[in-house]
């Protein structure tokens, strides 16, 4: 599921992730699609990319199309698509290829600091998180009375 390139949102608990690189056909379109062959089927997730100087309209580059088919990820229908403050401002979690590309959003959207990462920092980030299970779920997280 993508998300539009206005600021409407699907309804309901949907979390949006919006991966950006510089021209969306590589970096960000790679990004975009791994993150959602990762994906559980009915996770309430919507997953986009685009780029800052996007090369609009352009497929994703052949290279890249087979390195992802080689990871089992789907490589077709894919436009790239310029970077909007719309984008970014109906994004949860903005995840970019580089440093100047978060510094570009945040010049352009300086609320969005608090949820725009390099995908390294985000990568950092998360590795140091104890995950905890989803409700009904076994796991190797908590338990929640050691959560309480």
């Amino acid at each position: 599921m993508a998300l539009p390139d206005t600021v409407a949102k699907p309804q309901g608990e949907t979390f949006s992730i919006l991966f950006v690189c510089t021209g969306n056909i590589h970096r960000s379109v790679a990004a975009e699609r791994l993150c959602m062959l990762g994906m559980r089927p009915g996770n309430p997730v919507a997953v986009a990319s685009a780029g800052v100087r996007a090369v609009v309209g352009h497929p994703i580059d052949p290279l890249t199309a087979a390195a992802l088919g080689q990871l089992g990820a789907d490589s077709h229908g894919h436009a790239a698509r310029q970077l909007q403050p719309a984008m970014v401002n109906a994004a949860d979690l903005i995840l970019t290829a580089a440093t100047s590309h978060r510094a570009r959003i945040l010049t352009d959207v300086p609320a969005a600091l608090r949820r725009t990462f390099t995908m390294i920092e985000f990568v950092r980030l998360a590795a140091s998180v104890t995950p905890i299970p989803a409700p009904g779920r076994r796991g190797s997280g908590p338990s929640s009375a050691e959560l309480t």
